[in-house]
């Protein structure tokens, strides 16, 4: 047990050692921003030095992007397992923070951004009015989520965006779509009534993709199978959805790259596939397909991606 701690111990110091020698930084496409305009913010990490950087570790949140006095989630996981950077190499992490759906920002004029990740910190500053909307989740019991809880989204004035109810727990869990209210008022005003068990701002913070670049190569290198959160979401009748196949694998595991066979499919909530958007062979890389929701109805759909050794399923919600 004593040589297990060893090693733990020896790996984290090696691991902290040798990513203080990236650069780290945080910005974004623009200073100002008008009312209701989606902001972009990157993260971008980088070696500078003549030597590969390279360590393991599971690392849930590689970097994270946080909002100064705002409470948020982050759903984002890109770089389980061995991390590396090559001499020049650089990876950016995109962040694209939509009011309508995020209910930010709080308050008018300069809002700050934090960025960290990799034992380092930085913060950025820009300029943006408050936002009035955004979305709420709620908790409900079940044998009063048919009339009172109607009551109470007729009186707010919400779109319920999904819905999903644990017959076992007797409980509906619903996200609000709000326009034109502050969601941070309307979830203290309502937290303590009686037809509500729980109601918070749902803001989510995750990044839509990650470019790995080289100073000394125009091509992309992936490192990780990845299928990112389609964007925009909810969407009318359009969205795109980003997936990445890899180039370098595992260490361990001594392979080269190759043609990996992949199919993206959508289904509705019954397990039908609705659409076939990918069924072919890929090479290495960073690839974006359009689906097109035009015919369907309004509601909640998965997307599924599988490939050799990796599948993965999200969400969208297609809102007519």
């Amino acid at each position: 047990m004593k040589n297990i701690f060893r090693v733990i111990i020896i790996c984290i110091i090696w691991f902290s050692e040798s990513f203080s020698q990236l650069s780290f930084s945080i910005s974004s496409n623009k200073s100002v921003y008008e009312y209701g305009e989606t902001i972009e913010v990157y993260i971008k990490v980088q070696n500078n030095t003549n030597a590969a950087i390279t360590g393991f570790g599971e690392v849930l949140y590689p970097v994270r992007l946080d909002l100064k006095n705002v409470n948020t989630r982050h759903y984002s996981s890109t770089a389980d397992g061995w991390i590396y950077f090559l001499p020049g190499m650089s990876r950016t992490w995109i962040y694209r923070l939509v009011p309508g759906v995020l209910g930010i920002p709080v308050q008018s004029g300069e809002q700050v951004f934090i960025g960290s990740g990799f034992d380092c910190l930085d913060s950025l500053k820009v300029s943006a009015p408050k936002y009035y909307g955004g979305r709420l989740f709620i908790i409900a019991a079940l044998n009063k989520a048919q009339k009172e809880i109607k009551d109470l989204r007729d009186s707010i004035g919400v779109k319920v965006v999904s819905s999903d109810t644990s017959f076992d727990a007797g409980k509906i869990y619903e996200y609000w779509q709000i326009t034109n209210k502050n969601i941070d008022s309307l979830a203290h005003h309502y937290l303590h009534d009686s037809r509500l068990e729980w109601i918070e701002p749902w803001r989510i913070i995750n990044h839509d993709e990650m470019l790995v670049t080289s100073v000394n190569t125009s091509i992309k290198i992936v490192d990780n199978y990845s299928l990112s959160q389609n964007y925009p979401n909810p969407f009318n009748p359009c969205t795109t959805i980003r997936y990445s196949i890899p180039s370098l694998p595992s260490p361990l595991q001594g392979e080269g790259s190759r043609v990996r066979s992949v199919t993206l499919k959508v289904y509705d909530l019954l397990g039908r596939e609705v659409a076939t958007l990918v069924n072919e062979k890929k090479q290495t890389g960073n690839y974006e397909v359009k689906f097109n929701g035009a015919g369907l109805q309004s509601g909640i759909y998965f997307y599924r991606m599988m490939t050799d050794g990796f599948t993965q399923t999200k969400k969208l919600v297609l809102l007519k």
